[in-house]
This record gives C-alpha cells, structure tokens and sequence, in this order.
C-alpha cells in the first residue's frame, strides 16, 4: 500500500510538472501564439512545454498591449514585436536573445542589461526617455531614432551602426569605443555631451549642435571638424585623428577650458578667435606643424610639400636645423613670432641644409619654408 501511494504521488507530481503552464493575459498575443501553433485554445495560458524551446518568434503587428509571459520563452534568440501597442518589455530572463524589433510601441524605458548576447536592437519609434545598452558587448546594430531619449549610453565594443536621430530632447550621447563609420546628429538639437571617441569616423558634422558643452571625438579617422558654430563649448578632445581642417573660431575661446588636437599629422592651420590668445593657452595641445591663425583660408599651406624636410631639434634652446633633401631651388626660409613679426629672413645657397639662431625669448615661432620646385611649408617653432 505505501508503494502504490509513492508511485501515485510520483505521477501526479510528473503529471503536474508536465503539465505547467505559462500564463499570457493578453488575449491577444495569445491569439498569435495560436495562429503560429504554439498554443490551442484561447484560455489564458500555454502550456510552458510548447514554447520554452522556441527559438523565433515573431508577434508584430497583432495589437498586443501586453507581453507578460514572454520570461517562458528561454530559448528565443530572435523576437520581433514590433508595430503593437506595448507599453513594457521585461526580457530578464530572455538571456540568448540576439535579435530584439520592438520598434512602434509605446515603450516608455527598455532594459537590456541581461541581455548581453544581443546583436541588433531596433527600438525606434517608441517613448523611451533613456537606454544603456553597455553590456551587449555583441551589438553591431542599434535603432532608436524617433523616441524621447534624455540618454544614451552604448559604449559595447562591437557597435557599427547607429542610428539615434529624431530624439530633439538628447542630452547625453556616450557611444565611445566602438566601431561606429558615420553618425547623423543634425536633428539632436538638445545635445550637450557627446563622446564618440575611439570609433570609425571620418567625418562628424556638427553644425546643428550648438548647445554642445563638451565633445570629445580623439581616435578616429575625421579629416575635417568645425565647431565654430558652438558658442557654448567648454571642453574638445580632437586628438588622434586625420584633420586637415580644424576651426574652432566660436567667438568663445575664452570658455573652452580643455583644448587638445595633437596626434593630426596633417593638421596645419587651426582657426581660433585670437592667435595671440590660442598661442599662449593651447600651444602644448597642438603638434610641431600645427599653428593658429585667426583666417585659415589666406594661409594657403599644402601639407604635401617639402616631404623630405627634417628640422631638430624641435623644442630647441636657441639653435635649430632645417635640412631640404633635394630640394634646393630657389629655397628660402622665414622665421616669425606669435605677433606675425619677422624674425628672420635666410635663402639657401649651395647647401641643403642651414643653422638658424633663435635670438629672442622663449615661446612659439613660425618657421615658412619656400621654393620655386614646391609650395610653402608652415612649421611651428618651440623655443624653451
């Protein structure tokens, strides 16, 4: 008799699990669940067997307002509930999600901190007010344009494409250290504090910021940056880049309190709003080639001439060498001083090479390089 009650208390235990249910309130996403065979009547529930294998699921479009139930679905690696009407989204338990469209909803905040296997999110066209998705280190594709972002933080390693226009009321976009090629800010007026450094770029156009407070942009590929149109900015970090092209002639140097484009081998001529001022606030944040001046566009310099010169040491005490190679025709150096005043005046001769003497006080000089065979070189001059 105990024996038979064991057994029968054994079955109905195996009965019972093998019967456990997921409760879906929404009549709706049940519907669906029915009309994709994993469900059979519409009674509140499925059982939890038929879907906590599933892999795929795909529920868009079906005037659901409610995906509670979704927890039982711990297989799924793609979910698409895009075009309904839901208002939250609790993927917790969902961990080997890779393929998240949950995009024209009413989704009011999104949290995809467990979800650390996603690879593309598109989220746009919802209520968001703000989204972290830094620990998706797998995510190469994310969508949230059309939302109310304040904040957006995705700093995940792997990210290629981003696309977060239409938020008017971002703030605070953080997406450093990915992989990111391009990125379109034109319609995120509100911006403040954008860190898009070490990506892909090579181009940031950031006209239609100017409430932009701080951008730090270092490490990337951009050849061209203005920020002249940003009359609030108090912090740039252009450093490691391609820049040919750099003004920074806000009508506000004097606010910009961090100041650093080194590392851009071809950055020559950076337009600021006083030489005198830039000369002696930013000259340790520029390169040995770089200079300031207060109008680019008459400076005239080709960064592809003179690519045989060698001039060192650089910083020097006094003395310094300039060597042409074979570039000898009709070459003559000018040495002048932050106030544009001519210091010295020399042509090469019969030598490629010349010594010349700084005769005057510490700090910054500009050395002109000319000849007939090539265009002028402008080279900046540390004396210490």
């Amino acid at each position: 008799m105990k024996n038979a009650l064991s057994i029968l208390t054994a079955f109905l235990i195996s009965s019972n699990l093998f019967a456990q249910t997921t409760l879906i309130p929404d009549a709706n996403f049940e519907q669906a669940l029915i009309n994709l065979g994993h469900d059979v009547a519409l009674d509140g529930s499925v059982l939890t067997s038929n879907i906590n294998s599933i892999t795929s699921l795909d529920v868009s479009n079906a005037s659901i307002n409610d995906l509670t139930g979704i927890a039982d679905f711990v297989s799924l690696t793609s979910l698409y509930c895009n075009d309904n009407q839901i208002t939250s989204l609790d993927l917790s338990s969902n961990v080997a999600l890779e393929d998240l469209r949950c995009y024209t909803n009413q989704l009011t905040s999104l949290d995809l901190t467990d979800n650390t296997a996603l690879d593309a999110v598109n989220c746009e066209n919802n209520q968001l007010t703000s989204l972290v998705v830094s620990n998706s280190s797998a995510l190469t594709y994310l969508n949230c344009r059309s939302n109310q972002l304040t904040s957006l933080i995705v700093d995940n390693q792997a990210l290629s494409q981003l696309i977060c226009d239409s938020n008017p009321l971002l703030v605070t976009l953080y997406c450093n250290d990915n992989q990111i090629t391009s990125l379109d800010l034109s319609s995120n007026v509100a911006l403040e504090d954008l860190r898009c450094y070490t990506n892909q770029l090579t181009s940031l156009d950031l006209t239609d910021n100017t409430a932009l407070d701080a951008v730090n942009c270092k490490n990337n590929q951009i050849t061209s940056l203005d920020v002249s149109a940003l009359d609030s900015l108090t912090y740039l970090n252009c450093e490691n880049n391609q820049l040919t092209s750099l003004d920074v002639s806000n009508g506000n140097n004097l606010n910009i309190n961090y100041f650093n484009s080194i590392t851009n081998p071809s950055l020559f001529c950076i337009e600021v709003d006083n030489v005198t001022w830039a000369n002696t606030n930013w000259s340790s944040s520029i390169d040995n080639q770089s200079f300031f001046s207060d109008d680019c566009s008459t400076v005239g310099v080709i960064e592809n001439s003179f690519s045989n010169i060698f001039i060192y040491p650089n910083p020097t005490n006094r003395e310094f060498t300039i060597e042409l190679g074979d570039i000898t025709t009709g070459a003559k150096v000018t040495l002048t001083n932050n106030l544009g005043q001519v210091i010295i005046k020399r042509p090469f001769t019969m030598t490629s090479s010349i010594i010349i003497d700084i005769d005057g006080p510490e700090g910054i000089y500009f050395l002109k390089v000319e000849a007939t065979s090539a265009e002028p070189k402008i080279f900046k001059i540390i004396k210490s």
